[in-house]
């Protein structure tokens, strides 16, 4: 449609505004409201309506309403005392008064929904198509023309096949990547534009911001969360997070009531992948009755955690329509080795995302982007070889090397034409090398005043509100509003972005940097002893504005603290930070803050305060240093012990428990047992008549520690007495932590019940941590408990039963990511795989279970993982592999060490030796006999009747004595595989 006005034609077809056939340049925002404004020019169009109407998906204030409204007329000629076009009704709104004639037919949208008179329902699959229900899309062929947007159709095209494939149900994730200023914000805006005919399509908008500080885990997404909460659907999305994602909904205290934060944060759980595992159930849920674009911007200052996030969304294999749309720049992200890189990659060979990579613009899109500036000038095929040379194409280069033109006067506008009024060879000349000399340019021209207020703004990052900045600096609200109205008018530099809420429950406005490169411009010209000032003084603002509410923003006081050098506050809210990473799982976030904050408290004074200090961050960084690298983690095991010697000094015995418990479980998984062993039983000296939780954990851990001894009898007693201690707690101590650790407690027993000759019992103690953890439902419970009973199944040589119980198991960790338990998984599930014949499937699990275990540094179960890849590699007659499997799991069982294990380990070493030939026969007898010695040694009637049994076969009716004496003691498990074994060697003897 053109509408038609005085010497003005608004043409909504190519999205252009021409005064006498002349293209008149106007923004985006300010063509829509002309347009709006022109359509519904039969009535008063509120403020409101504006906002909503075009402006559906992103809070915009009445300020930046009113700016573009002045732009508007501006572009017609009109103004604010006139009226002649645009009538403001004051207090009510606007309406387009000039009289109008209509000409042509309106173009359709770039997203059209029809209507089919076969709907398929969510969730109801047709041939051929997803079983999610789309509306048909279909896309217009007209050339997309918009003022400010050149080129870049193909990549548009691109972002609009994606979304037409996730509105048939198949989610998609593409990333646009290019430096910065070459387009990525304005093609994303521009293809948001376009969607808007979307029926109930929701967008969620997200931002990574650098300046205040990296990894804040899920930053984006819950800001995106949080910002579609407060514009639309906020009923759906608040429900839909409570029903199906309350680890996030409490990340986001303000969306709910305080009772209900409280009772959410019961149910929501502390596993590593429950926040991920229940995005993906937002996520479906939303999506089933609206289609999502969630829009992450910025992606190379982004956490970890969002990472990992897309990483989850695009695994899942559901249908869901979904498209993510993340930009980052490929400098900073090689500057810096983010990951997001390596994650592009990934996802790249599985097939789930595209990339869509920004060239900058070639010259013959200069000439067209100089043709649509210039209203169709012909100089500008002679400037565009001259703006490409300076600026290589880059969009901001090229529109910041124009305006500067213009300021200059070098281009000037004369009775509404275009003129150059300098040769091309002074431009050649004249133009300078880089956008950030423009900047520096543009800013060196600004007054001090000016420039102090901009490089306060720019310390608090590329958005800010006002009240931040005027509480940094001595002056007022109002004289800061005055001057970035004037900077956003006469400079450019910043523009408004709506209003909030201040810390006194005043209302501020909120302006934002036009682009990143005058933050980074600003910053780095700041001298650093100013810049650290700046970070201390706007630290101490907001601090005071959050007063009561501190926690809720402590990365963001942390980043300010820390780089204001605060050796107080800064360690106290990296803490906090950290303390807030760990709650979300988000560990390697979490070592980022705690690492910085001892690097900051490190050039504190000496005193008992600091001490404390880096006391509680020790304790915190260690489990979290394992968490992200691993048991054999050097860093983790130097700051265990560097927090107990602190816990020591100060006689921290509440801290000295924490640590001890943690190096204590650290030596156990690297299989250093005895020291193992050690500290949990001075942990419990320490704790003796105390709380009943610590007391179930060392139980837990000794329990473990001493069945890897092969200490069977020691090992129940401590399984039983860490049963005790679990029913005795009190309703405040039934954690999910305690209930792991009694779940495993049973599972550790069953093993050594079963080595100690009380098969049915152990078989007991397996059901019993079953139906607990199944009860619970969590997550590691579940896992912890089917690996522990797929070993016992193993140990009783039960291939079926075994493999139920592993495929379980294995099932959970790989969905959650338990690296340890799918290592277990994987070794044993080889087994039962090799039982069946499948040697290569079962020697490449067993193998990659190694990998992973080593890989984790969980050296606990390495020796009985060789073992089992030996019997496998046995059975495909890979006798010479088999005993260099056994050698590394002897190997790993160093001398003068119990493991119980190692009987196994000698005796399937002595009957490959004894197989070998007759001139083997006697070293391998000599094996099997060793194996007993260590079996009696241990009390294990299974071992021992195995081994019993191999040599009463291979060395006569000598052993035959001892083999039934020692299977005639067995008055439990007499259905097991390895007394059947040596009732049919009796049998053969007699």
């Amino acid at each position: 449609m053109i509408y038609a006005f005085g010497p003005y034609e608004l043409d909504t077809r190519v999205y252009e505004l021409r005064r006498s056939g002349t293209v008149r340049p106007v923004e985006p925002q300010v063509f829509d409201v002309l347009a709006y404004l022109a359509r519904h020019r039969d009535r008063l169009v509120s403020k409101e309506e504006l906002l909503e109407k075009l402006w559906p998906d992103r809070f915009v204030s009445e300020t930046t309403l009113t700016s573009r409204v002045k732009e508007a007329r501006k572009a017609v000629g009109d103004t604010g005392e006139a009226q002649a076009v645009i009538r403001t009704q004051r207090g009510r709104g606007y309406r387009f008064v000039a009289k109008v004639e209509e000409r042509g037919e309106p173009s359709p949208p770039p997203f059209e929904a029809t209507t089919s008179g076969d709907q398929t329902s969510p969730g109801k699959s047709v041939a051929g198509e997803s079983p999610v229900a789309s509306p048909s899309i279909g896309v217009s062929a007209a050339p997309r023309s918009r003022t400010g947007f050149v080129g870049r159709a193909r990549e548009l095209d691109r972002l609009v096949d994606s979304l037409r494939r996730a509105l048939k149900g198949s989610r998609q994730i593409v990333f646009v990547t290019a430096e910065a200023g070459v387009g990525k914000t304005t093609l994303v805006e521009a293809f948001l534009s376009d969607t808007a005919a979307v029926p109930d399509l929701l967008v969620a908008r997200g931002q990574c911001v650098e300046h205040r500080g990296s990894g804040e885990p899920y930053m984006p997404l819950l800001d995106a969360f949080a910002r579609l909460a407060d514009l639309r659907e906020s009923s759906l999305l608040v429900e839909c997070l409570k029903t199906d994602a309350p680890s996030w909904v409490v990340q986001m205290p303000s969306l709910v009531s305080d009772g209900e934060v409280a009772e959410l944060r019961a149910r929501s759980g502390a596993s590593g992948e429950r926040m991920l595992r229940e995005l993906g159930m937002l996520v479906d849920r939303l999506t089933a009755s609206h289609p999502m674009i969630v829009l992450l911007e910025d992606l190379h200052w982004s956490d970890y955690a969002t990472l990992d996030a897309i990483d989850a969304l695009a695994r899942q294999s559901a249908p869901a329509r979904l498209l993510i749309v993340g930009t980052w720049r490929p400098s900073d992200v090689k500057a810096a080795r983010h990951p997001v890189y390596a994650l592009t990659q990934e996802l790249r060979v599985r097939g789930q995302c595209e990339v869509v990579a920004l060239p900058e613009f070639d010259r013959e899109e200069l000439v067209s982007y100089l043709a649509m500036r210039f209203g169709g000038a012909r100089f500008g095929e002679s400037l565009a070889p001259i703006l490409h040379a300076r600026t290589g194409g880059n969009a901001l280069f090229v529109r910041n090397l124009v305006d500067s033109w213009i300021d200059r006067g070098l281009v000037r506008r004369r009775d509404d034409v275009w003129t150059l009024e300098a040769d091309l060879a002074d431009l050649e000349r004249d133009v300078p090398d880089s956008l950030r000399h423009l900047i520096e340019n543009q800013l060196a021209e600004l007054e001090p005043e000016q420039q102090r207020i901009l490089e306060t703004a720019c310390v608090i990052g590329r958005e800010f509100p006002i009240a931040l900045v005027a509480g940094s600096l001595p002056a007022s609200d109002d004289d800061l509003e005055r001057e970035f109205e004037r900077l956003e008018r006469e400079e450019g530099i910043v523009r408004a972005a709506g209003t909030e809420h201040w810390g006194d429950g005043s209302l501020t406005s909120r302006y934002s940097f036009v682009h990143d490169l005058y933050v980074d411009v600003l910053y780095r010209r700041l001298p650093a002893v100013r810049r650290t000032r700046v970070h201390q003084q706007v630290g101490l603002e907001l601090e005071r504005a959050w007063h009561g509410r501190e926690s809720q923003h402590a990365p963001e006081l942390a980043l300010h603290f820390q780089r204001g050098l605060d050796r107080h506050r800064g360690p106290r809210y990296l803490q906090s930070a950290a303390e807030q990473a760990i709650e979300r799982n988000a560990y390697r976030e979490a070592v980022d803050h705690l690492t910085a904050a001892l690097e900051l408290l490190a050039g504190a004074p000496p005193s008992a305060e600091r001490d404390c200090v880096e006391l509680q961050l020790r304790c915190k960084l260690a489990p979290s240093l394992v968490a992200t690298r691993g048991w054999a983690d050097v860093a983790a095991e130097d700051s265990y012990l560097r927090a107990r010697q602190l816990a020591e000094e100060l006689a921290d015995a509440a801290s000295l428990s924490q640590t001890l418990y943690g190096l204590a479980n650290m030596y156990e998984y690297r299989g250093e047992y005895v020291l193992a062993e050690r500290i949990a039983e001075e942990r419990m000296t320490l704790d003796a008549g105390g709380c009943l939780a610590r007391s179930l954990e060392s139980h837990e851990l000794l329990t473990c520690s001493l069945l890897h001894q092969g200490r069977y009898g020691e090992s129940v007693r401590h399984g039983e007495e860490a049963v005790k201690a679990w029913e005795g707690l009190g309703p405040n101590e039934l954690d999910l932590e305690a209930l792991i650790l009694v779940v495993q407690a049973h599972g550790w027993t069953s093993g050594s019940l079963h080595f100690a000759g009380r098969a049915d019992d152990a078989l007991s103690h397996s059901a019993r941590a079953i139906a607990m953890a199944s009860q619970s439902g969590n997550e590691l419970a579940r896992a912890s408990a089917h690996i522990q009973a797929a070993f016992l199944h193993f140990y009783r040589g039960e291939t079926d039963r075994c493999a139920e119980m592993a495929n379980a198991g294995a099932a959970i960790a790989r969905e959650f990511r338990f690296p340890f338990h799918v290592a277990c998984a994987r070794v044993l599930l080889g087994w039962t795989e090799g039982v069946q014949g499948h040697f290569a499937e079962a020697v490449r699990e067993i193998r990659a279970g190694i990998r992973t275990s080593e890989a984790i540094g969980a050296r606990m179960d390495l020796p009985v993982f060789h073992a089992i890849l030996a019997l496998v590699l046995e059975r495909a007659g890979e006798k010479g592999a088999a005993l260099e499997a056994l050698d590394l799991g002897i190997a790993l069982v160093t001398r003068g060490r119990s493991f119980f294990y190692a009987p196994e380990l000698y005796r399937q070493y002595g009957v490959i030796l004894a197989a070998s030939g007759p001139e083997r026969r006697e070293e391998g007898c000599a094996a099997i006999r060793r194996a007993l010695e260590m079996a009696d040694a241990q009390e294990c009637p299974f071992f021992a009747l195995r081994a019993l049994a191999n040599l009463a076969s291979l060395e006569g009716n000598e052993w035959v004595p001892r083999l039934r004496e020692a299977a005639g003691r067995f008055t439990q498990g007499l259905d097991t595989l390895d007394l059947r074994n040596a009732l049919l060697t009796l049998d053969g003897a007699a």
